[in-house]
């Protein structure tokens, strides 16, 4: 008969333990964080919906009802994984990320505003507007999907193209002499950041929270082989400093199918080239 040994049953019990985790993990891997964007590339005929895993530029997908939206300026993903749209005719859409490839739901038809901008406040779950009409900031409550009333602030803004926040500032992007700048806000009033210490991309528009010091934005560039590239960067306000993540290559193929049906994409992009004509990044997200 063997003898029974505790330390042995103690180390069996151990490894039993260590395999069933390691199996859990491999059955429920952890979500990626992943960027959701909007380009505006007019010249194509319809936005170009995608998203790629931060830290992965391999992993961009696209996203057919981009050829739906129009006018969508701001976007924000809220805590339970459902990406909102937001566009300059007042209307708000939706998306359920655990269905991406579904065309989006509508939430508010119409509303009196101009959005132009969205964030996420982490502080309560809701989602910060920017009405262009009114010039004011606007609430948005995910969990209802609907406008808050009477929270609308207003004061001495700009026309605020994207928002974000660290961990303790607004900050917004705004043109400033035909280039983008960036603010921060506090109260009703927006101040200039880091004049004159930081370059930021001319068709720079829509910004995001990256971590809680840093903040994130998408651009696109047209190389000399018809090639759209994307370009995600951080900057650090505190610093006034950027920092590229990573570039990568759009698929043409899947372009394609953004791509109005009498144009040649070869002569689009490269006419768009001569022109400097670099698409718009209108809006972006993160999931995390």
């Amino acid at each position: 008969m063997t003898a029974f040994h505790p330390m042995r049953s103690a180390l069996l019990a151990a490894c039993a333990l260590l395999f069933c985790f390691l199996s859990a993990s491999a059955a429920h891997p952890q979500a990626a964080t992943r960027l959701y964007g909007l380009i505006d590339a007019d010249y194509l005929g319809s936005d170009i919906a995608f998203s790629v895993e931060l830290g992965n530029a391999h992993t961009v997908r696209y996203y057919a009802w981009g050829r739906q939206l129009d006018e969508v300026e701001g976007m924000a993903v809220d805590g339970d994984g459902e990406l909102y749209l937001f566009s300059e005719s007042g209307a708000i859409k939706k998306v359920n990320l655990s269905q991406p490839n579904r065309s989006p739901v509508e939430v508010v038809g119409r509303s009196p505003h101009e959005f132009t901008s969205a964030n996420l406040r982490a502080s309560d779950g809701m989602i910060e507007l920017y009405d262009a009409k009114g010039r004011r900031f606007v609430t948005f409550d995910p969990r209802a999907d609907r406008l808050v009333p009477e929270t609308a602030r207003r004061g001495n803004f700009p026309a605020f193209d994207g928002l974000a926040r660290t961990a303790g500032q607004l900050y917004g992007t705004a043109p400033v002499r035909e280039s983008p700048g960036l603010f921060a806000c506090t109260g009703g009033r927006c101040v200039p950041a880091c004049v004159r210490r930081l370059e930021l991309p001319r068709e720079l528009q829509a910004i995001e929270t990256f971590t809680e010091s840093t903040l994130i934005f998408a651009r696109t560039s047209i190389t000399s082989r018809n090639e759209i590239m994307l370009h995600v960067e951080s900057v650090d306000p505190g610093s006034c400093t950027r920092r590229e993540l990573f570039t990568t290559p759009l698929d043409r193929n899947q372009i394609r199918q953004f791509l109005r049906p009498s144009l040649n994409l070869d002569d689009v992009l490269r006419r768009a080239r001569q022109s400097n004509r670099s698409a718009e990044i209108e809006a972006i997200a993160i999931q995390r």
